[in-house]
């Protein structure tokens, strides 16, 4: 079941991405831009671009923002701390693969030990 916490956190880290990237279309193009990024269609009646553009979002299902995240993400057009922040939370929410104990005691002494100082671990 998807937490409705990542969710609306997905859904404020999306908001200025979209906003942001489908700003540069006109009225002519815009609807293509959504289709690419699997938003609703708005009329070019309904409103200037930007109400257009969070009419759109604004409709966006919570089930259909992993889709409207991972196409932005394919894009490659974010800033590092922007793509990081989007796939964590998609990360977050999805079922991580379990790690044996046997795999955990095979790479228990090849990691540093959280007390140690960043001196022992080659940082310094």
């Amino acid at each position: 079941m998807v937490s409705s916490r990542y969710r609306s956190g997905l859904r404020q880290q999306l908001d200025a991405v979209v906003s942001r990237h489908l700003s540069g279309n006109t009225h002519a193009t815009l609807n293509a831009a959504f289709a690419e990024l699997a938003m609703p269609e708005i009329p070019k009646e309904e409103g200037s671009l930007r109400e257009r553009i969070e009419r759109s979002y604004a409709q966006v299902s919570d089930n259909d923002l992993t889709h409207v995240a991972q196409s932005i993400l394919a894009r490659g057009s974010l800033t590092a701390a922007t793509r990081n922040g989007i796939q964590d939370l998609l990360w977050a929410e999805s079922s991580p693969p379990g790690i044996s104990k046997r795999v955990r005691r095979e790479l228990a002494p090849s990691l540093p030990a959280l007390g140690e100082t960043s001196r022992s671990v080659g940082l310094a």
